[in-house]
C-alpha cells in the first residue's frame, strides 16, 4: 500500500479495537457471540472494514497471519512493530466493553 498507514488514521473506537487486536486479543469470538444480529456484531464488521481501508489489515484474522500487512504500520509516527510497540493496555477503558 502506498497510502499513509497510520493508527492515528482511524476513528477512536477503531484506534483502540485495533490495538487490543494486535495485543493478541480474539475480538471476533468476543463480539460475536454467536448473535449475528447483535450491535456488537454491526459494531465488530464496521471497526474492521475501517480498518482494512485504512490500515490494509484484516482483524478477522490472526496477528501472526497479518505479519506482513502489519509492516509499515505507523502510530504516532513509528513503525507499530518497532521495539516499544504500543499497546491497548490502559487505551481509553471502557471503549470496547460488552453491550
Amino acid at each position: 500500500m502506498g497510502k499513509n498507514r497510520d493508527v492515528e488514521e482511524l476513528t477512536t473506537q477503531a484506534q483502540a479495537a485495533f490495538l487490543k487486536w494486535k495485543d493478541g486479543i480474539a475480538l471476533k469470538s468476543i463480539m460475536i457471540p454467536g448473535d449475528h444480529h447483535s450491535g456488537q456484531y454491526r459494531t465488530f464488521y464496521r471497526y474492521k472494514a475501517e480498518i482494512l481501508d485504512v490500515l490494509g489489515v484484516d482483524i478477522s484474522k490472526t496477528v501472526r497471519e497479518q505479519m506482513g500487512e502489519l509492516e509499515g504500520v505507523k502510530y504516532h509516527g513509528e513503525h507499530l512493530l518497532g521495539r516499544d510497540s504500543p499497546t491497548a493496555q490502559g487505551f481509553l477503558p471502557g471503549v470496547l466493553r460488552p453491550a
